[in-house]
């Protein structure tokens, strides 16, 4: 019979399941606990879901603890023996991800509470874990530009666009690699919540709590993508099926929005085509800022804002990567270099 993962909720010992209920719940009913009651559900889900496996491995090899309140269950002794049992079926980045959603369910649970002890294994765990090789999938923005703007091109014969599903693609494409925004956020756009036009402007905004990072949001179409973007909305949008029962950005073919699975789908059979590899569309991400690190080196804050990065040790991630790729340059030009002198033979 297969082990379950995670502990069923109506299974929680009731002291954690009542502490669990006043976190989420809203904070004008609680003020005083509003840890959680401002997460995305997403994340709610996620340490949800960390908590409940939690108890479930507790139920498995230590059913006793389940006994004690929700604090004094974790020890130092219980967690690196839960963190060993997860090695037979998590990578090293798994099990830092369990940890870490661990984690906020804890500080909900018990914010007063010092946990910074499990963040730590969690930073060794990551230790452990093979950095991926990103070059591969790195292209350069102008190239991504390129796409969209060749994309926009075809899909208009004189004045007239014949293709809308290739223009709103291209223009999918281009914007996103000039403004990198997450994948969850380009496809919640809205025309009457985050959009505002005029002739020569486009702006776009988000409230700080629909960013990964709660912080507002703000930034401009470039100029040279104004006229396609308004273009969009006012003549190719409304050639969709169903644009007119909705007010999200991006139409599908479907009869509704396109959401981030179907930007995702299309984005890597665009790129596919085009550069022979995919290219994801977090990948957009990195690649823009490795750009501002190449280009502008004392510029990370421009980077940090351009991400919506809360933190700036997140953005100078990207900054340890563009001087990689300076470095392979520097040494690429410097073999090169080598190889025209005249040989001595002495």
């Amino acid at each position: 019979m297969r082990r379950r993962k995670s502990m069923l909720e109506c299974n929680w010992p009731p002291a954690d399941l009542l502490l669990w209920n006043a976190a989420v719940l809203p904070s004008e009913l609680f003020e005083s606990n509003d840890r959680a009651s401002r997460w995305r559900p997403k994340t709610v889900k996620q340490a949800k879901y960390a908590y409940a496996a939690w108890l479930q491995h507790l139920h498995d090899t230590d059913p006793t603890a389940l006994q004690l309140c929700a604090t004094e269950r974790v020890t130092l002794d219980r967690i690196q023996q839960y963190v060993t049992s997860m090695r037979g079926r998590l990578s090293a980045v798994g099990i830092a991800d369990a940890l870490g959603h661990l984690v906020l369910a804890l500080r909900a649970i018990a914010p007063d509470r010092d946990w910074c002890w499990i963040t730590s294994i969690q930073r060794k765990q990551l230790a452990f874990a093979p950095r991926p090789d990103k070059h591969p999938s790195m292209v350069g923005v102008e190239k991504l530009v390129a796409l969209g703007t060749s994309l926009l091109a075809k899909a208009q014969s004189g004045s007239d666009v014949v293709d809308h599903l290739s223009y709103r693609d291209g223009l999918i494409i281009a914007l996103l690699a000039v403004r990198p925004l997450r994948r969850s956020n380009m496809a919640g756009l809205r025309l009457n919540q985050h959009i505002a036009m005029s002739d020569h402007q486009v702006r776009i905004s988000f409230d700080a709590s629909e960013m990964k990072g709660k912080r507002d949001f703000d930034c401009w179409v470039p100029s040279s993508l104004v006229g396609p973007f308004i273009h969009y909305v006012t003549v190719v949008r409304p050639r969709f099926p169903g644009a007119g029962t909705h007010d999200f950005v991006w139409c599908s073919m479907k009869g509704g929005a396109l959401r981030g699975g179907g930007i995702y789908e299309m984005i890597v059979k665009r790129t596919s085509r085009e550069f022979g590899k995919p290219i994801y569309p977090h990948r957009f991400r990195d690649i823009a800022a490795t750009a501002i690190a190449t280009d502008r080196p004392n510029q990370v804050r421009l980077a940090r804002d351009l991400l919506g990065h809360a933190n700036l040790l997140t953005t100078e991630k990207h900054y340890l990567h563009a001087e990689s790729v300076k470095g392979g340059a520097h040494y690429g030009a410097l073999i090169k270099s080598l190889r025209k002198r005249p040989v001595d033979l002495g």
